[in-house]
């Protein structure tokens, strides 16, 4: 999975990078099918935004940003909200086919 990681107006220590490609691998565990991730930090006043972009094959991207006074807490709570969406996406794919009817008889005794 390629990683791709920017900071936008100002420059990222290499704590917060290595925690971010880690973060992204873990993300990885909830679809096989994930090909790519960005993540784009934003300095916005006092405020840092942390944006998380992952494009998964076959399918749309997924999309999720937070926003904290600290780099790390912005990189941990786009995460949760990542992990979120995917585990959500995940149980929405379910199967809804009905088993075949010789399964749903019941034999008389």
């Amino acid at each position: 999975m390629r990683i791709q990681i920017t900071a936008r107006h100002f420059e990222i220590g290499q704590d917060v990078r290595e925690r971010a490609e880690e973060l992204m691998d873990r993300v990885q565990r909830f679809d096989p099918g994930l090909s790519s991730a960005e993540v784009v930090f934003t300095e916005e006043g006092r405020q840092f935004r942390a944006e998380g972009i992952l494009h998964i094959d076959g399918k749309d991207h997924v999309v999720a940003h937070a926003d904290a006074d600290d780099l790390m807490a912005a990189l941990d709570r786009m995460y949760d909200r990542l992990s979120k969406i995917l585990r959500r996406k995940r149980g929405a794919e379910k199967n809804h086919q009905a088993s075949p009817r010789r399964d749903r008889i019941v034999e008389a005794t």
